[in-house]
């Protein structure tokens, strides 16, 4: 993702996750799914992707890195936390040929309006200061890049 953009991603994504011989052929073709496939998502459709360095007020969760051979994926679902609260409320992705992504959950991140453009949020409807600009100081210590 670019930098200041954002996506949403209609499909299911993310766990909990069903073998394919657990799945419907025809439930996997009306997803556009055809060949066979270790799993298929039963995630919450909807998720917003941003790029890593656009993310505030969050950490990693170490034990969540997945199964990426240098970096994290998705694979043990959230694994970056609220600062604040400590809830999972994204997921990183950052291993080699995978592209580099935070996916915020439609369940926990919603899209408000804000002049004309659009700003995420996970607050549960509390204030959210934004800073300005964007912060790329890799020696702040709520960046999230490792």
């Amino acid at each position: 993702m670019e930098s200041g953009t954002f996506a949403v991603d209609p499909e299911p994504w993310g766990g909990p996750w069903r073998l394919w011989d657990e799945i419907d052929p025809g439930e996997a073709e009306a997803r556009g799914i055809y060949p066979p496939v270790h799993a298929l998502s039963d995630g919450v459709p909807g998720a917003s992707v941003i790029a890593p360095g656009d993310i505030r007020g969050t950490r990693l969760i170490p034990e969540k890195r997945g199964g990426a051979c240098c970096g994290v994926d998705e694979v043990d679902g959230p694994n970056m936390a609220c600062e604040a609260c400590a809830l999972p409320v994204a997921t990183r992705v950052d291993g080699c040929s995978l592209w580099q992504m935070v996916r915020l959950g439609s369940d926990v991140a919603h899209r408000v309006p804000v002049d004309g453009i659009h700003l995420l949020i996970a607050s549960q409807g509390q204030p959210v200061k934004v800073p300005d600009g964007l912060d790329l100081d890799p020696c702040r210590p709520d960046h999230t890049d490792i």
